[in-house]
């Protein structure tokens, strides 16, 4: 039969980093768009963050 490798490890540390890129990516707009700080970014609860990157999205 036919078997298909698959590295656990290399999956896992690929969406680690695509992770690491997105939230950069979320602070940065939010800093950019409401002047906040990077620590007051990261302590924001992911939905909180989200919210206000659709609402500056639309306004």
């Amino acid at each position: 039969g036919w078997t298909a490798g698959f590295d656990i490890g290399a999956h896992f540390w690929t969406e680690v980093e695509a992770d690491a890129r997105r939230l950069l990516s979320e602070v940065a707009a939010l800093a950019e768009r409401f002047g906040w700080s990077e620590e007051a970014l990261l302590t924001m609860p992911a939905s909180r963050r989200r919210a206000y990157l659709e609402l500056a999205r639309v306004t």
